[in-house]
């Protein structure tokens, strides 16, 4: 009983980490039709479905699964798009924003992943459905951090930022 009040205690908190306030916010600010833009799941995809209240019925382990990989083709289309922007036209907000942006998909099945192995861990479906996601969003993670393409717009971006700190200084 301590665990699952415990969970409902954690769920009710985290709320705002994807209530639609704040998913809604990021819609509007990503404006630029190089920004990704988060791709609102339909009901098949419960895990990833955007809406509030969460629908903790039709969160199953067979769902999980799916909606991981799901996840990761929706932040893999939209680092797709960060690193199809020419680099010289790299900036803050078209690389690094939008790549926060982009992950947004794979870290929500990370925190839900996470609390479904730590509350339901005891039950064999959940347990076994993530020791099968856990390592593909482990990779596509890791996979992110040594991709070249993507690192030559996050370099130029952070040595366009040391320029304009520098003129600034100089100009002093």
């Amino acid at each position: 009983m301590k665990k699952f009040s415990l969970f409902i205690l954690i769920c009710f908190f985290s709320l705002s980490l994807f209530s639609q306030e704040i998913l809604s916010d990021v819609k509007s600010e990503t404006t630029d039709e190089n920004i990704p833009h988060i791709i609102q799941s339909t009901k098949q995809y419960p895990f990833l479905n955007a809406t509030f209240p969460f629908d903790w019925k039709s969160m199953t382990p067979e769902h999980l699964v799916k909606d991981v990989k799901e996840a990761i083709k929706i932040s893999q289309h939209n680092i797709q798009q960060i690193k199809d922007i020419p680099i010289d036209q790299s900036t803050f907000e078209n690389v690094i924003y939008a790549l926060d942006v982009a992950k947004i998909p794979v870290k929500k099945m990370g925190f839900f992943s996470y609390l479904f192995e730590t509350f339901c861990g005891e039950i064999k479906e959940y347990a076994e459905q993530n020791q099968l996601v856990s390592p593909e969003m482990s990779a596509f993670t890791s996979s992110i951090s040594i991709d070249i393409e993507l690192f030559k717009r996050v370099e130029k971006v952070y040595n366009d930022m040391q320029n304009d700190k520098t003129n600034k200084t100089n100009k002093y």
